[in-house]
């Protein structure tokens, strides 16, 4: 729900889960791109932000730097 709630805002959305998934180590190439592209997805209803929420989070889990073990 705290995701859902930051969807509207990108920026606010992926520094949230950089803190909770990568404890703050993700590179600024990877925030440039993830802010880039929630930024194109719909908003303006529960639904998108969930969509936005969700596609972030699949971003970010499913990219080399959170598979990566430091």
């Amino acid at each position: 729900a705290t995701e859902q709630g930051l969807a509207s805002n990108p920026t606010a959305l992926i520094d949230r889960l950089n803190a909770l998934l990568l404890a703050g180590n993700m590179s600024s190439a990877l925030r440039s791109y993830l802010i880039s592209y929630i930024g194109t997805l719909a908003t303006g209803s529960s639904a998108n932000d969930l969509e936005r929420a969700r596609q972030a989070i699949h971003l970010i889990t499913t990219s080399a730097e959170f598979c990566v073990q430091r």
